[in-house]
């Protein structure tokens, strides 16, 4: 049973950075207006921070540390604009996601055993996106934070931005050096905006969706707790056999209503797996190389504070990311097959003894069946998102650091 969609600080948060993005539902000719401008500069500004941290690896060549440093901002940049680009050529299934999540997902519910595990999404939800959010940001304040502070008591042509402008233009001079800087604040911030708007909705959703698979298997669970069949009203047999026909016709509506409510559930993790496919694929490979690199960084010796802090909020935030990413899609498979311990659980065997209710029973075994093939987010179909992927990304970035470690002793 539910009601009304019902938007709490994370949800709202999502859409609100969604909506910052240029992803986010438009009714009126004012608003689609606004989000073609978002698009626009979205477009824009990725572009931008793709064209500057390329320039800077094509420059750093010759430097191996500085490759490398410059590579982690190219590296995020490319999977930044990778992911934008996926995403607007899906745009149509991904709004509609987004009306069908709300409609569905942010709802109450009026048993307290629904109440209770919305609760509980909510917390994990709070927990997950406000942190992811927080050190994505911080990763762009640290950029930011980083050129001001050593730009302190330097001169004109000395000065530093956030990433180096390969330019032959007077652009370390006031005011253009003003301006420079702040189109470079403003595209490294927006980077940061699409970097962990569109992870958040997929933890979001994938916290949800497995709330809502519990759900179902609680609604089988107790189906003939809720809907009994012991008429307690009369002792004649014409109306012993009528109150247990209702009841039977209770419950095979009760049950019906799951079945529905399941087939909705793995119909919109189609559509997610669908959307987010491919991208999950190129978070795998990408992220284990950064998190690798990043990890380098923080060990080099020479490296100043500011610059250890930033890549300390980094690997932070590419950690926080990847279990997330990881915990979800696994919670979620475990849910989805989880269902079939509902109807296995409830009272069936001791409750259905007539003729008239084993097309009841067979519907349950056809849910249990169902439920035997689990619900899965793949990384485009290559294989599943589980746990085991984020441990197997975190010893390959691993093992990579370890052999760049090598190569670097033997090279000295």
């Amino acid at each position: 049973m539910m009601s009304h969609p019902v938007e709490t600080l994370p949800i709202r948060l999502t859409k609100f950075f969604l909506s910052a993005a240029g992803f986010t539902i438009a009714t009126t000719r004012r608003e689609k207006i606004v989000v073609d401008v978002i698009v626009t500069y979205s477009t824009i500004a990725l572009s931008f921070a793709c064209c500057v941290t390329g320039m800077d690896i094509y420059n750093c060549w010759g430097s191996f540390y500085e490759f490398v440093y410059s590579f982690i901002g190219f590296g995020t940049c490319f999977i930044v604009q990778s992911k934008f680009a996926v995403f607007m050529v899906k745009r149509k299934k991904y709004l509609k996601l987004m009306k069908y999540t709300s409609e569905i997902l942010w709802t109450r519910h009026h048993t307290e055993y629904g109440k209770g595990i919305i609760k509980e999404c909510e917390k994990q939800a709070m927990h997950f996106i406000i942190l992811f959010t927080f050190l994505a940001q911080g990763v762009s304040l640290c950029y930011t934070i980083q050129p001001i502070l050593l730009n302190i008591g330097k001169n004109e042509t000395d000065r530093l931005f956030p990433f180096t402008f390969w330019v032959d233009l007077p652009i370390y001079i006031s005011p253009w050096f003003e301006i420079a800087f702040a189109i470079q604040v403003l595209s490294c911030y927006h980077t940061s905006i699409c970097y962990f708007c569109f992870d958040n909705y997929l933890a979001l959703t994938n916290i949800f969706i497995t709330g809502q698979f519990k759900i179902v298997k609680n609604r089988l669970e107790t189906l003939f707790d809720v809907h009994t069949l012991d008429p307690k009203d009369g002792n004649g047999i014409k109306r012993w056999c009528v109150a247990r026909s209702r009841g039977l016709g209770r419950i095979a509506r009760e049950l019906k209503n799951c079945v529905k409510q399941h087939q909705m559930l793995i119909d919109l993790v189609d559509q997610v797996e669908d959307i987010y496919s491919f991208i999950n694929l190129l978070q795998v490979l990408v992220f284990s190389f950064l998190i690798c690199l990043v990890g380098y960084q923080l060990i080099l010796p020479g490296n100043s504070t500011m610059r250890r802090i930033l890549f300390v909020v980094y690997f932070g935030g590419c950690f926080t990311q990847l279990f997330t990413f990881a915990f979800t899609c696994n919670n979620l498979t475990l849910a989805s097959l989880d269902v079939g311990e509902g109807p296995w659980h409830s009272k069936w065997n001791t409750k259905i003894r007539c003729k008239e209710g084993r097309a009841i029973v067979r519907d349950l075994q056809m849910v249990i069946m169902r439920a035997q093939s689990p619900c899965r987010l793949t990384a485009f179909g290559f294989f599943p998102v589980t746990l085991n992927t984020f441990k197997s990304m975190l010893s390959t970035a691993f093992s990579y650091l370890t052999l760049m470690r090598n190569s670097e002793e033997m090279i000295e």
